[in-house]
Parts: structure tokens; sequence; C-alpha cells
């Protein structure tokens, strides 16, 4: 009986150790994953379902951080924070994030350090410029691409904005209203304009009224 427990117990040692080593890999797995549910997936069944790992080759950091003041649509959710507080807590954050199996994910956002949360409410302008899923990028200027679209035909740019696309399935979203929480994490870099680590979590919607849910991990190199 007693060499059977201590093979039990040697056996529960092996799984809590493996246990500890698996949740100590996710921890740190840079990846996102999704539901999309709606018209935009309907080819799809009405829903798509979406795990990938961030492509670390291609997608060297979280995105650029440019120091400003609060918008216009946001100042409402802050108004308890000072507007000297703002303009030294407030960033722009444009981050284009590329996984391994071709999956595309642009989020512009602002992020203050005293929330937790930011109410999308994206805007396209002529004049922003934004990547597409060849690596050109498009702009506002007369010629090539004035709309700013990308090669699947979604329009990109503004202050804000969140488009996700896959290639295979096809599949394109872009959100017109959401909210990002980065209450799970967010870290900018020593120099203050660049995002060193995200832990992102989404709830958008679209025009046509899909939703979008999902979550996201990145660490830059």
């Amino acid at each position: 009986m007693s060499h059977l427990q201590e093979k039990l117990s040697a056996g529960a040692t092996v799984l809590v150790m493996l246990a500890a080593g698996l949740l100590s890999c996710t921890s740190t797995d840079e990846n996102g994953e999704a539901l999309i549910v709606g018209p935009d997936v309907v080819a799809l069944g009405g829903a798509y379902q979406f795990f990938g790992t961030i492509d670390s080759d291609l997608t060297t950091d979280c995105g650029t951080a440019t120091s400003g003041t609060a918008s216009e649509d946001t100042s409402t959710t802050t108004s308890t924070t000072s507007s000297s507080d703002s303009s030294d807590s407030v960033y722009a954050v444009d981050t284009y994030i590329q996984f391994e199996n071709g999956e595309t994910l642009l989020i512009k956002f602002e992020y203050e350090q005293s929330e937790e949360t930011f109410r999308l409410q994206p805007t396209t302008t002529s004049t922003s410029t934004c990547p597409t899923t060849d690596f050109v990028n498009c702009n506002g200027t007369i010629g090539v691409n004035p709309t700013c679209e990308t090669v699947d035909n979604v329009t990109c740019g503004g202050a804000n904005a969140f488009i996700f696309a896959s290639r295979v399935p096809s599949v394109s979203f872009q959100a017109s209203s959401g909210i990002v929480d980065w209450s799970n994490g967010l870290r900018l870099n020593s120099s203050q304009n660049g995002v060193a680590f995200a832990s992102l979590e989404f709830e958008m919607v679209s025009t046509s009224g899909s939703v979008f849910t999902g979550n996201v991990t990145c660490l830059e190199n």
C-alpha cells in the first residue's frame, strides 16, 4: 500500500510540475484569440473563431505611442482628470500586429494611464496613413489609394481604428464602436514613445452589427 501511495504521490508531483510549466509558458506567450459573430462572417456560418501566435519576426514591437491630450469624444469619461494630468498621461497608440498564419490586427486608440479602458469611436480622415496586409502604406494624398483602403477593401486611417483581417479563411472586420481594455497590463518603453507590453481585451461592433470579442498579448522583442 505504501508503495502504491509513493507512486501516486510521485505522479501527482509530475502533474503539478507539468501544470506549472504550462502556466509559465502560456503567461508569456504572444498570441491573440477572438470570436466574430454576425453578418461579417455569414459565409462561414455566421461565426468565426480565431487563435493565432504573433509573428515575432514581423511584429518586433507592440506599437508606437505619441504623447498628447484626450480627444473630445473621451473627455466626458475622464472629467475627473485635470487637463494638465491628461496632457502628461495620454498617448495615441498605433499598433499593427501580424500573426504567423497571415492574420493582421490594426488598433489605433488613446491610452490614458489613469484609466483602464477606452471607448473606441473610429473616424476616417483623408490625412492619416495606415499599413496594409501587403506592407504598403496608403494615405490621403491625390494619387494612389486616396481613400486609404487596404488590399481587401477595408477602409482604415483616422485617429482611432480597429481592423482585423484574415486571408484564409477570408475575413474582414472593421469596428464602428467598442471598448479597448488594458486592465491586464500595458507598459510603455523607457523612451515613452512605444508600447513594450500590452495585454488587451476587446468588445467591438461593426456597422453591419457583427460582434468581435477577443484579446491579444504582445511583448516587444
